[in-house]
């Protein structure tokens, strides 16, 4: 269900970093890899834990999203959802987008 979600969001021409969960692509090998880790990396400067800093990218998605910003929040949820998976609030967030999009969808 949530992979229809993903592909309701944007549309195919948008970039993987504009899909939630990245869109299903593999990132565990090349410069997918190496941008995470580099990613991650800079988050535990910042904060304690990956968890944290997951928290911190959800709430700053959030407020991208009551500002419209769409494309920018799924990228604040792609990096939550990449610093801690377990996420509890990237579910809600990822429908949120989708409910979003719908929304201007409808509108046209």
């Amino acid at each position: 269900m949530l992979l229809s979600l993903q592909a309701g969001c944007l549309g195919a021409a948008e970039r993987s970093d504009q899909l939630p969960r990245y869109g299903g692509e593999h990132r565990g090998q090349g410069l997918p890899l190496a941008q995470d880790q580099a990613m991650v990396g800079l988050a535990l400067l910042r904060y304690p834990s990956r968890a944290a800093a997951s928290a911190a990218s959800l709430t700053e998605a959030f407020l991208l999203l009551e500002r419209g910003d769409r494309k920018m929040a799924i990228r604040r949820l792609n990096r939550a959802w990449t610093l801690d998976p377990s996420n509890p609030g990237l579910d809600a967030a990822f429908a949120q987008v989708a409910e979003q999009a719908r929304g201007s969808e409808s509108n046209r």
